[in-house]
């Protein structure tokens, strides 16, 4: 390494030449992986979504519709499985025969 020495190298980051053109390059690679990535989570949450439901019958007050349907999702909690404590999962198979068995039409609304 004697041809080296007393010699001063020097670094340059990526402002020019072809070092600019592949870190641009890449730049734009890692955004478009990151676009395409971001994409297809959000149209997997989309596609994975479930309509709101809603449940009729006669002569049943709001109040009186909201308690069965809470008492309904509360018996699909227990029905759902240990998930850990900082996760609850509603089966919401389990609410709808609830509110079926209880007289309830049930329907689904986009």
């Amino acid at each position: 390494m004697k041809k080296l020495e007393g010699k001063i190298a020097v670094i340059t980051g990526a402002t020019s030449g072809m070092a600019l053109a592949t870190a641009k390059k890449r730049s734009h690679d890692m955004r478009m992986m990151t676009m395409t990535m971001v994409t297809a989570i959000m149209l997997g949450g989309c596609a994975s979504a479930r309509a709101t439901m809603f449940y009729e019958k006669p002569g049943v007050s709001e109040e009186q519709m909201r308690a069965d349907e809470a008492a309904c999702t509360r018996a699909a909690l227990d029905t759902a499985g240990q998930r850990g404590a900082a996760f609850l999962s509603v089966d919401r198979d389990t609410v709808m025969d609830c509110m079926r068995a209880r007289g309830y039409r049930v329907s689904a609304r986009t």
